[in-house]
This record gives structure tokens, sequence and C-alpha cells, in this order.
């Protein structure tokens, strides 16, 4: 039973998906991965703020400032983690993707010669033919 290798392109963002392969499930922890680290870093940025705003009112509030940065380096910590994560699947993704290309080389590679030994044979058969019937006049 062979496998598909077909890439087709769905959803808003196109991203390619592979039906049928272990690239397949690849391809959904990298979104979910980077869905994650998205999710994270619009934290990080709403954590930012509060940390601008937390040190402009310092004097008034210095518990607000320290819980801030806090806060904020709590979510540096996790998107670096996020990060990492995504890294990791992407570049497993990336060497998925590219022995799934080799592959395909080496198919149609395959393919290509059995096609020139068909033509070949199909060339000799012809001249056998052609032969035989001058013989045959």
């Amino acid at each position: 039973m062979t496998e598909s290798t077909s890439v087709h392109s769905i959803g808003a963002m196109g991203d390619p998906v592979l039906y049928r392969t272990p690239e397949r499930e690849l391809f959904k922890q990298w979104q979910h991965a980077r869905d994650t680290l998205s999710t994270s870093e619009m934290f990080e940025a709403a954590a930012y703020d509060e940390l601008l705003i937390a040190a402009r009112n310092v004097e008034a509030d210095p518990d607000r400032l320290e819980r801030a940065i806090e806060h904020h380096t709590k979510l540096a910590e996790r998107i670096a983690g996020d990060r990492s994560t995504e890294d990791g699947i992407r570049i497993r993704v990336r060497r998925a993707l590219l022995w799934t290309v080799e592959q395909t080389y080496l198919r149609q590679d395959e393919e290509a010669l059995v096609a020139e030994e068909n033509a070949h044979e199909e060339q000799i058969t012809r001249d056998i033919a052609a032969r035989l019937a001058v013989e045959g006049r």
C-alpha cells in the first residue's frame, strides 16, 4: 500500500497539509506550538504595557511595579520555552518534508528509468517486426 504525499493548500493561512502521512501530525503539532507562542506573546505585550504603567506610577504604588516585573519575567521565560518547542517541531517538519522530497525524486528517477527501458524494448520490438516484414516479402 503506497502513501499519498500530495500537498494540498487549505485553511485561511494556506498552510500546506500532507494527507495520510506522518507529516500531517507534525503539522498539527507545529500549528499548536505556533498558536501557543502567539498567545504567550500577546500576554507578554499586555504585561509589558502594565510594566510601563507601573513604572510611571512607582512613587504611588511600588508593589505594583514589583508584581509587574515578576509577571513579565515569568511570561518571558514561558515564551522562551514556547519558542524552543516551536523551533524543535519546525526542524522536524522540515526534515520530514525534505525526506518526502527526496523520496519523490527517487520515485520519479525510477519511473523515468523504467519508461526509458520500456521505450528501448518497444524500439527493439519495432525493429524486429520491421525486419520480419521485409524478410517476409
